[in-house]
């Protein structure tokens, strides 16, 4: 069977494509090859951004599929007023044609949104959600909601995670249930990302204006150069009762720049442009090094970080390097995490400098849950 739209043609990649005539109703019949997860391999997720065939022209075929477990589609839509989640861009969800398509039945594909608080548009939000995920043969859904900050914000997640999981099964019997996933509360979730990333940008002013490591695994000494950490997060949430294996490393594949520094724990002034339609100083890691730039890179094991610094521009680009890469994936096996994620797979670099390579090398051996394509 041939597909045509992108959304169709990943579930030649991974996801049953269900009819769109079917009942509200309907349900799902649990395809008879389905896995449980492999508890010895790792999650490889990486976010695909629907924006991303315009100017960064990387479309569904560019995606490195037999490297990835899990690819979370960003984003549909949310009416403000009523809740109702729909497609954000038709013609790149499901209108622009591919010649070609790929063939993965370890690859799941869920469909992401933002999250919103109110009681009743909680519950539109979940129904349509679900319902747009079954409509276009999505394995589940992942909530991205940046950022809570207070238990009200918590409590009403949690309720709408309820809601969600409730909807879900509606669809789908427990041996082949749908995927729910998130960046935060775990309790009804069958994995979350944790955003290992964006400690130190531009918006650093709580101390004054320093450059700082951005997505370090520890701790330094100089408390400007790493403001935030890694490893003391996730240890946190795991002696809350979050088990371990239901977390992923969230890494970034760009980099945060800072103009007229020193480099890390010193001033800086400014964070300059970014590519295509960034800002704030954030480079794809595969634009780096910058045409002209003299910049040399240094990797510090001991923070599991590297950043790159160029002293006649006194510019610091603040990015992971295939090593740390490698680094932070032995640290998800030692820890007994779940696996990584990144935002987002197009800004990568192939072959050797590769950081998604890197880590899967790292792992060895990814999971092999099937999809649901019967």
């Amino acid at each position: 069977m041939h597909f045509t739209s992108p959304i169709s043609s990943l579930a030649t990649c991974g996801v049953a494509l269900c009819s769109r005539s079917r009942p509200y109703s309907s349900k799902v019949s649990t395809p008879a090859s389905y896995n449980s997860p492999d508890s010895t391999g790792k999650r490889a997720v990486g976010f695909f951004g629907n924006w991303d065939i315009y100017a960064r022209n990387f479309t569904f075929t560019d995606i490195p599929a037999q490297k990835l477990t899990h690819i979370s589609y960003a984003f549909a839509n949310i009416n403000s007023t009523t809740g109702e989640v729909f497609l954000s861009d038709t013609w790149a969800d499901i209108e622009k044609p591919y010649p070609n398509d790929k063939q993965n039945r370890s690859l799941k594909t869920l469909l992401s949104s933002t999250i919103i608080d109110d009681e009743e548009c909680r519950t539109t939000f979940a129904k349509s959600a679900v319902k747009l995920m079954y409509d276009l043969g999505f394995d589940g859904l992942d909530y991205d909601y940046e950022y809570q900050n207070s238990s009200t914000q918590a409590t009403s997640f949690v309720g709408l995670l309820k809601k969600t999981r409730a909807e879900m099964d509606t669809y789908t019997n427990s041996s082949a249930p749908f995927l729910l996933t998130a960046d935060g509360i775990a309790e009804y979730l069958d994995f979350w990302n944790f955003m290992g990333f964006d400690y130190s940008g531009s918006w650093n002013t709580t101390e004054g204006y320093f450059a700082g490591h951005a997505q370090n695994l520890y701790a330094s000494i100089d408390s400007l150069a790493t403001p935030f950490n890694t490893s003391t997060a996730i240890d946190y949430y795991i002696s809350n009762g979050v088990s371990a294996s239901k977390i992923n490393l969230g890494n970034p594949l760009y980099a945060h720049a800072f103009l007229n520094t020193d480099g890390p724990g010193s001033p800086f002034i400014g964070s300059g442009n970014g590519s295509f339609e960034d800002t704030g100083g954030v480079w794809n890691y595969n634009q780096l090094p910058l045409a002209g730039s003299n910049a040399t890179v240094i990797e510090i094991e001991e923070l599991g970080a590297s950043y790159s610094y160029d002293s006649a521009s006194k510019t610091m680009m603040s990015y992971d390097t295939p090593a740390i890469a490698s680094q932070k994936a032995q640290c998800v096996i030692d820890q007994g995490l779940g696996g990584a994620m990144w935002w987002e797979i197009s800004m990568d670099k192939t072959g050797d400098e590769s950081l998604v390579g890197a880590t899967v090398e790292t792992f060895g051996q990814l999971e092999t849950s099937q999809n649901r394509l019967d």
